[in-house]
């Protein structure tokens, strides 16, 4: 307690001429307990007699003997403070003491039994004047708890931060995996697509040829039930393909403006025959929403297809009722609803839960007695969703169902509205008459293929050539001059798309048409031949009808 009372003695001189020695004594224990508990010594230097003092605590701190000498700073430097610190602590302490500033620094200490100990010191040099130095006082503070909270703190972050490195690690891995298994997919899908469609090419070009022919009743009938199976499959196909396409984010919507009226005519007309089959009367309104629009009619028509053939489908009488009105005009966007009614068997609550989720039916029986794949209404809302809309049912069991759904479109812009699409029939009469004796080059590789096209192609008496693959395409059009070219995508020797690309750098082929004829069905097939510079896009199976519209669209707009 020697050290400690002289050095309180200093501290408290003036309380030591007011107070007893016994308050004095009182102090100091109050003071040595505090610093024991607070793990905070105190140390004193005093230039003019050249002593240091420390409190006990201070002692403590070194695991010195509190008995003993205190060290003098060269000591405390040579035996006290870690090697690797020593140089650091000089150097501060002495530009401390030069600048007249408070010495502040985090270091190491080493206890005579080899502990190595973190502290803190703070000193205040004391000076009389600028110059005269009179001593410093100090305290230390054992932060050695503190540093291993600290560490271990730090290493239990290195070990967090190792974690979320190895867990994102295997989150990448798991996303590259299942990129590369959707790539896969798409890559499987598009081969299964155009494997399908070739010989799909085949049973529809065949089917028309055999009815030009001429048939039996027995025999129509027959090549009636031909057709519908090939179409059930086409169908079906198509839905794997735009529920996948979706389902994986790539379908991109259209942008154009259309004629409402024209979609829902179109859907009219392609359940109009199985309505009257079955004596339905069918019924078509539009209420409030103008009949220019501006977003996809492709899919917009093919949601509500999938509807309304479901109605007919599901609808043994009565009526099956079309109907689209304007929920809101949200500043520039409209918000309709496409809505189908019908009196047919309709679904329980339950059934309607799930109606809207992939290869679902009301009842495993329906896949019996009505067929179906299970996809079209979750590719309706799919595709509603995709228009910012929602899909939606109200039925009531052997009364009927009401299946809505919305999407948000823009009024068109103020562009003359598109020339109607030429009837059917009208397609095939009208390219005898303007167009007969057109040159045409047919690019297929398949020879079935080939001969169905040059069938219907000189039925309307244009002229015809065939090329087996893309490079002899591309010699024949070079040394002849056609007026036209129908290009198949996959093709041996050079391809459609690159045989196209080589055609239209010959002199006079810059604004010939070219239209792709292909069993290669993905949108980013029609965008991959607009781009090598098509002017159309045909996806097998062609149906005559489809190729004559195509092509008399296609040629009226040719300049001559």
């Amino acid at each position: 307690m020697r050290r400690v009372e002289k050095l309180l003695a200093r501290f408290f001189s003036k309380a030591k001429r007011r107070m007893p020695e016994i308050e004095l004594a009182r102090a100091a224990r109050i003071m040595s307990n505090a610093q024991e508990i607070a793990h905070l010594g105190s140390f004193e230097y005093v230039a003019a007699d050249q002593t240091t003092l420390w409190s006990e605590e201070e002692y403590r701190i070194y695991g010195l003997d509190p008995d003993g000498p205190s060290p003098e700073y060269d000591e405390m430097l040579e035996k006290h403070i870690h090697p690797d610190d020593a140089a650091l602590l000089h150097e501060t302490f002495m530009k401390a003491m030069q600048n007249h500033e408070v010495y502040d620094l985090e270091h190491r200490i080493v206890r005579p039994d080899g502990e190595v100990r973190w502290v803190r010191d703070r000193a205040h040099p004391l000076f009389e004047g600028k110059d005269r130095f009179l001593g410093y006082v100090g305290a230390t503070l054992d932060i050695t708890e503190q540093k291993r909270a600290e560490e271990e703190l730090r290493q239990h972050r290195h070990h967090l931060e190792e974690l979320v490195a190895l867990r994102t690690a295997e989150l990448e891995q798991a996303q590259e995996s299942a990129e590369s298994a959707n790539r896969a997919k798409s890559a499987f899908l598009a081969n299964m697509s155009h494997e399908i469609r070739t010989p799909m090419n085949v049973i529809v070009g065949m089917s028309y040829l055999m009815r030009q022919s001429g048939l039996s009743p027995k025999q129509a009938e027959q090549l009636g039930k031909l057709e519908d199976a090939g179409e059930h499959l086409l169908k079906l196909i198509e839905n794997i393909l735009d529920f996948s396409k979706i389902e994986a984010g790539k379908l991109a919507l259209d942008s154009v403006d259309f004629d409402l009226d024209a979609v829902l005519e179109r859907v009219c007309s392609m359940i109009g025959a199985s309505a009257r089959e079955k004596g339905l009367a069918l019924s078509l309104s539009r209420e409030g929403v103008p009949t220019r629009l501006h977003g996809d009619p492709v899919r917009l028509g093919q949601a509500l297809l999938n509807y309304a053939s479901n109605a007919v489908k599901f609808t043994a009488s009565g009526a099956v009722k079309l109907r689209v009105s304007l929920l809101e005009k949200e500043k520039e966007q409209l918000r309709l609803c496409f809505e189908v009614e019908d009196t047919g068997i309709g679904v329980s609550e339950e059934q309607a839960a799930r109606l809207f989720q992939a290869f679902e039916q009301a009842e495993i029986s329906t896949s019996r007695d009505f067929g179906g794949t299970g996809l079209g209404l979750a590719i309706t809302r799919l595709l509603a969703e995709a228009m910012n809309g929602e899909v939606g049912v109200e039925s009531t069991p052997g009364a009927g169902s009401r299946f809505w759904f919305t999407a948000l479109l823009k009024p068109a812009g103020e562009e003359a509205h598109e020339s109607p699409t030429p009837v059917l029939s009208d397609a095939k009469q009208r390219l005898r008459s303007a167009y007969a004796g057109t040159r045409v080059l047919v690019a297929e590789d398949n020879p079935i293929n080939s001969e169905l096209t040059l069938y219907l192609l000189e039925a309307v008496g244009f002229v015809t050539e065939t090329a087996a693959d893309g490079r002899q395409a591309v010699m024949m059009a070079a040394a002849s001059s056609y007026d036209l070219i129908l290009m198949d995508m996959q093709m041996p020797v050079l391809n459609g798309l690159d045989a196209t690309r080589e055609i239209r750098a010959l002199p006079g082929w810059q604004t010939r048409p070219i239209i792709a004829m292909t069993a290669n069905a993905f949108m980013e097939d029609r965008r991959a031949c607009r781009e090598a510079g098509m002017d159309d896009f045909l996806s097998k199976p062609v149906k005559p009808a489809k190729l004559y519209e195509t092509l008399l669209a296609t040629l009226q707009n040719t300049p001559q």
